[in-house]
């Protein structure tokens, strides 16, 4: 999860203070991509471990904030392609897919604090 966060958030720098250079775009996609399919399959492993201990799915808020990162993770990416694909809703989407953006790594960062406090680390 902090893999798939680190370079999530690496791509959305990249989106903020790189657009002068032509490769931007390139890079914040691919990382943009890369980082929900670290999460994504991070996710998956965790349900697997919980379904194999036989413990309950969604019984901490941990979870809940995980499970809608998840729904933004997909969200985000979609609403970044969509926005170059269909060029009438180019402006609108493009906000929806910055707000997306930001609110994907706050819940990301945030399910991140929270697993390392139910972990003890912190």
């Amino acid at each position: 999860m902090i893999l798939a966060f680190c370079i999530m958030l690496t791509g959305a720098i990249i989106a903020r203070l790189m657009k002068k250079k032509t490769w931007w775009l390139k890079a914040h996609r691919s990382l943009g991509i890369t980082g929900a399919i670290f999460l994504i399959v991070a996710l998956f492993a965790i349900a697997l471990q919980i379904t194999l201990t036989e413990r309950e799915h969604f019984r901490v808020v941990h979870s809940w904030i995980g499970f809608t990162a998840f729904i933004f993770v997909v969200l985000t990416p979609t609403l970044g392609i969509l926005q170059l694909k269909i060029r009438s809703v180019t402006p609108r989407w493009r906000s929806l897919h910055r707000w997306s953006g930001r609110i994907t790594l706050c819940l990301i960062l945030i399910n991140i604090i929270l697993g390392l406090s139910m972990m003890g680390f912190i």
